[in-house]
């Protein structure tokens, strides 16, 4: 479904990817038809679902028009690739994500849209979040944005302690999106933060202090503990092949991952984490199978120790 130039373009493009969801889509969408600002289309990107979401697709087709436009993606070819696809169809000079079992509060998009017409230098604008049980029920706040972090987050949201932009927060140009490639799809974890600082080394960031995005806690076993490490030495590693001047920075992030690591494997018998930490330890053997950058990473620990 390329995009039709004959169209007048709404102000912000919505991408909502979606896999066997059905259940929250609903919910999702419904934060979508509350905004204050209505100037919007609504991408849904289905990742081969098995579910009812077929059906409900249709009753959205019906009831939005144009506004509404939808696209499959192969099943399982993960999130970044249907985000990506989202990117592609997009009309809008501007583009927020939503996942599909999380929320926006009504003024979401009018504060946000506001904030990057008053900075149209900006590549990155995100809120605050709150957090829900599946159940509906509130969880406590997650720790407040960094005072001043907008000046300094590139490098911090390399950082798990500025880990705060969530995905369904975010709304940034579409024209800095597809400058850099939009997610990386061979990264299965992290890849929104690689895009995030990616965003950020680009241009001024905005970051709204008020709880305006709706984020349903994620299952803590989604991705293994071991996985989740690698995944963030991984991000390390590109982050300091692009911009060498973050190495000094990265090394002792990337020596706490080992740490944190041989903690797992020592404390939580966690065998994964031993595999890893054997792979990653100094005296990695040449010929070790370890995905290229994170032996990278390991390569340079090594030469600390």
């Amino acid at each position: 479904m390329p995009r039709d130039r004959h169209v007048t373009a709404p102000r912000v493009s919505i991408v909502l990817p979606t896999r066997n969801r059905a259940h929250t889509l609903p919910r999702a969408v419904r934060s979508v038809l509350g905004q204050c600002e209505q100037d919007w289309e609504l991408i849904l990107v289905d990742d081969g679902s098995t579910d009812d979401t077929p059906a409900y697709r249709a009753k959205l087709r019906a009831a939005l028009g144009a506004r509404y436009r939808e696209a499959e993606t192969t099943g399982g070819t993960g999130a970044a690739a249907a985000r990506n696809r989202g990117i592609a169809l997009a009309r809008a000079p501007r583009v927020a994500f939503l996942d599909s079992d999380d929320g926006w509060e009504p003024e979401k998009l009018h504060a946000q849209l506001a904030a990057m017409d008053a900075n149209p230098a900006a590549t990155l604008c995100f809120t605050a979040h709150a957090e829900f049980a599946p159940g509906g029920h509130a969880l406590p706040p997650p720790p407040p944005i960094a005072p001043g972090l907008e000046e300094r987050a590139y490098p911090l949201l390399l950082s798990v302690h500025h880990n705060c932009v969530t995905t369904p927060s975010v709304v940034a140009p579409r024209a800095a999106l597809e400058a850099e490639g939009g997610f990386d799809e061979a990264m299965r974890i992290c890849e929104d933060i690689d895009l995030w600082t990616r965003l950020a080394r680009r241009g001024p960031v905005i970051a709204l202090r008020a709880a305006l995005t709706l984020v349903e806690r994620r299952d803590p076993e989604r991705f293994p503990y071991a996985e989740s490490l690698h995944a963030r030495a991984d991000l390390y590693a590109r982050a300091g092949a692009r911009d060498e001047a973050l190495l000094p920075m990265l090394r002792p992030w990337g020596a706490q991952l080992l740490d944190a690591l041989g903690t797992a494997a020592a404390v939580r018998r966690d065998e994964p984490a031993r595999r890893l930490l054997r792979r990653a330890a100094p005296g990695l053997p040449e010929g070790e199978a370890l995905p290229p950058a994170l032996r990278a990473l390991a390569t340079e620990l090594n030469a600390l120790a």
